[in-house]
């Protein structure tokens, strides 16, 4: 019996105690309890984490700080690469894998970088009466084509607008060279209304959608667009913030463009030949640029959530030249 005890023990315990007459041996009990220990911890750990709903059961660090590789964007421009003039050949995109955009100043009057003013600090501002096609540009990369058919993502823009007139420069985001082209994701103005033009994947629809109310952002804003059309709510699927307070929005019918929101799931197209637009008039062929003050700007492949848009725009309020960690963490605290 002990020989053949050693044979099935090694061919396994639960051998073992057929060989025993179906008792159970002690061995098999510290086992089976060892199991159901193990399976309840994770269970109380697993119920614990589906538990997590909001900022003050987080992990100090992830409350405080957004977790970079989480709310990073795809770009960053913080526009400080001078106080004044034009001597800037690019600006910095602020990234791991940075997309710098080379500006265009084809004008002594536009763009011009500008001294710090109330509300925010070093800025490009950009003149209409300088009539030129200047401003910052270049063709994507493999980065920036990763908005091609996805169903999100996030404009995020701390700018301030001229007098309220219908200039139709595209203040920043996605475009094909030249023209609207075959695709677009990019703020703009137009019939004096500030807003969003989008192109639709899947339906192959023109949108523009701008907020109801003309010309808000007469004074220094921080301007959020965020596309989600995963949502299963239409009018959530393109939202706008100023300030981080929700604005309504409205999907503008004329010319090109539905007065649609984009079918539920439906993915952007940004065409191809495509390029990355701050301050470009609406086409190669119309010389105003925007009658606006810039001062950052930043682009995500995700929709940003509200609680994230609101802690964003605070912080830009407060500091838009860059952040260091002591500034993330009072802001965290103050959220």
């Amino acid at each position: 019996m002990m020989e053949v005890g050693r044979v099935e023990w090694r061919a396994g315990l639960a051998t073992l105690l057929l060989l025993g007459g179906g008792c159970r041996t002690g061995l098999e009990s510290i086992n089976v309890a060892g199991a159901e220990d193990a399976s309840s911890a994770t269970d109380a750990s697993s119920a614990k984490d589906a538990s997590v709903d909001g900022d003050a059961q987080l992990p100090r660090d992830a409350a405080i700080i957004p977790d970079r590789d989480d709310l990073s964007p795809l770009v960053r421009y913080w526009i400080r690469e001078a106080t004044s003039g034009q001597s800037p050949s690019e600006l910095v995109d602020d990234t791991v894998e940075p997309f710098n955009v080379p500006l265009l100043y084809p004008s002594t009057q536009s763009p011009v970088f500008g001294d710090i003013v109330e509300g925010g600090n070093t800025h490009l501002r950009f003149d209409p009466e300088a009539v030129d096609t200047g401003g910052a540009r270049a063709t994507i990369g493999s980065k920036l084509s990763k908005i091609q058919g996805s169903p999100q993502a996030t404009l995020e823009v701390k700018y301030q607008r001229g007098p309220c007139t219908d200039e139709q420069p595209r203040v920043f985001g996605l475009s094909q060279s030249g023209s609207v082209g075959s695709g677009a994701f990019y703020m703009r103005e137009l019939d004096a209304h500030d807003g969003l033009i989008l192109r639709s994947l899947r339906s192959s629809r023109w949108s523009f959608f701008h907020l109801q109310q003309q010309c808000p952002i007469r004074s220094i804003s921080v301007v959020h667009w965020v596309v989600d059309t995963r949502e299963a709510v239409e009018a959530d699927r393109v939202r706008a913030y100023i300030n981080g307070t929700r604005q309504p929005v409205v999907a503008y019918q004329g010319g090109p463009y539905t007065g649609r929101f984009p079918a539920e799931n439906d993915g952007m197209d940004i065409g191809t030949e495509t390029e990355l637009l701050l301050g470009s008039p609406e086409s190669d062929t119309d010389t105003r640029t925007a009658d606006m003050h810039l001062w950052y700007a930043a682009l995500y492949d995700k929709a940003l959530n509200e609680l994230q848009i609101a802690r964003q725009a605070k912080r830009l309020q407060q500091n838009d030249d860059q952040w260091t960690r002591v500034e993330d963490e009072n802001a965290g605290r103050e959220n």
